[in-house]
């Protein structure tokens, strides 16, 4: 998309490269994280937990941009939940049988 956009590119405002110095930290922070996290315990442990930003992500668009749950979207998000967490606990009964 670099290619593409840079014939539209506009200079940031001065006030605006504040947020954008907290945001490439917070980014940083959030990967490095991350890492360590992946290194100290198996995915299939730690993935789940990872599907929290949905409930998260829902709280803050119902509570602050006013936006509503519609059933489809409650849909999606249970498949995906229970999909997550029926894999969990396979390769929970797995590694229970290998030891």
């Amino acid at each position: 998309m670099t290619c593409l956009g840079f014939w539209y590119w506009e200079p940031l405002a001065i006030g605006d490269y504040s947020w954008m110095i907290l945001l490439c930290i917070t980014a940083v922070l959030g990967h490095y994280l991350l890492i360590k996290c992946y290194e100290s315990a198996e995915v299939s442990v730690v993935q789940p937990f990872a599907y929290f930003q949905l409930l998260f992500i829902t709280i803050i668009g119902i509570s602050i941009f006013n936006e509503k749950l519609e059933p489809h979207i409650f849909i999606g998000a249970s498949i995906i939940i229970l999909g997550a967490l029926i894999i969990s606990f396979r390769e929970l009964k797995i590694k229970i049988k290998c030891i």
